[in-house]
């Protein structure tokens, strides 16, 4: 190979060493973002199942105070009827 084609094949390679490089940090930079995107979508998730959790609680408690109220409204009832 004449000097002259050398130059052209490492010019050809060099470009597309660029080229190469170019796409490389086009693809970490995409999968940096992908990740970060799971990541925030995985907290928000884990946010959402925890409010919930709280919600689940927080009728749970309701329910139990309304089975109270219904049994003490009962007994006043009976009392009433009772008393008659």
């Amino acid at each position: 190979a004449s000097p002259e084609e050398l130059k052209e094949t490492i010019a050809h390679l060099r470009s597309e060493l660029d080229h190469e490089r170019e796409e490389r940090n086009y693809f970490q930079l995409e999968r940096d973002k992908v990740n970060t995107f799971w990541e925030i979508s995985k907290k928000e998730l884990e946010d959402r199942k925890a409010e919930l959790r709280n919600k689940d609680r927080e009728m749970e408690e309701l329910e139990e105070r309304h089975q109270v109220e219904i049994k003490v409204y009962k007994q006043k009832v009976r009392r009433r009827l009772w008393c008659r």
